[in-house]
C-alpha cells in the first residue's frame, strides 16, 4: 500500500474488510467504540506540586444529604490510601502545605430501587450518579480545571457482576475510583 493514493489505500482496506470473514457489527462496534471514546483530560500545569487536598461535596438535588455524606467519605479515604498527598480533609487546613481543592458537585442521579430490579430485571434500568469536578488552588482561588465524572450501577456492560443488586453506593465507588485514578496520574511528576 505504500506508494498509493490515499484513495486506492482507502479502497484496498475496504475491500479486504469485505472478503474478511469477520462480522460486520463487530467492525461497527470496534469503530464506534475508538470514535466515540473521549480525549484524555488535560493535566494541568505545576499539578504535581500540590501535598495537600481539601475534598468539598455538593449537590442542589434534594434528598441526597446521605449520598454526598457517603461520596465525601470515599474520597477522603481513597485519597488517604492512595497515600499522593500528605493531608486529605473536609476542613480548611492550618497547615502551610500548598492546598487542592476538589469540589463535586452532584448534577444527576437516577435511583432505581431494589424491587423494581427484581421485578422489571434490566428493564428497570440502572442507578446513574453524574458531578462535576472543579479542582482549585485554595490559596490563588484560581480554577485549575473542572470535568464531569459518571458512575453507573449496574455497569452497563456485558455480565455484571452487581446485577441484580447494583446501587447508588456503587455508581458513587466508581466516581471516586476514577478521580483518585486522575489525581494520581496528573500528581505523578512528568519527565
Amino acid at each position: 500500500m505504500m506508494g498509493l493514493p490515499i484513495s486506492e489505500c482507502c479502497d484496498l482496506v475496504a475491500m479486504r474488510i469485505i472478503r474478511s470473514k469477520t462480522p460486520i457489527w463487530l467492525l461497527l462496534v470496534l469503530f464506534f467504540s475508538v470514535a466515540c471514546v473521549p480525549p484524555p483530560a488535560v493535566r494541568p500545569p505545576g499539578f504535581d506540586s500540590y501535598e495537600a487536598v481539601l475534598v468539598r461535596v455538593s449537590s442542589e438535588i434534594p434528598a441526597t444529604d446521605t449520598e454526598t455524606e457517603q461520596l465525601t467519605t470515599l474520597l477522603v479515604d481513597a485519597l488517604n490510601d492512595a497515600g499522593i498527598y500528605r493531608q486529605v480533609g473536609r476542613m480548611p487546613f492550618a497547615s502551610e502545605l500548598k492546598t487542592l481543592r476538589v469540589d463535586v458537585e452532584i448534577v444527576h442521579m437516577n435511583r432505581t430501587s431494589d424491587a423494581k430490579r427484581i421485578a422489571f430485571g434490566k428493564m428497570a434500568m440502572s442507578n446513574e450518579v453524574r458531578v462535576q469536578v472543579k479542582l482549585t488552588d485554595q490559596a490563588a482561588g484560581t480554577v485549575l480545571t473542572s470535568f464531569p465524572l459518571e458512575g453507573t450501577s449496574p455497569k452497563r456492560s456485558g455480565i455484571q457482576a452487581d446485577w441484580p443488586w447494583g446501587n447508588v453506593n456503587n455508581a458513587l465507588r466508581q466516581i471516586s475510583r476514577q478521580l483518585v485514578r486522575r489525581l494520581a496520574a496528573w500528581s505523578t511528576p512528568e519527565n
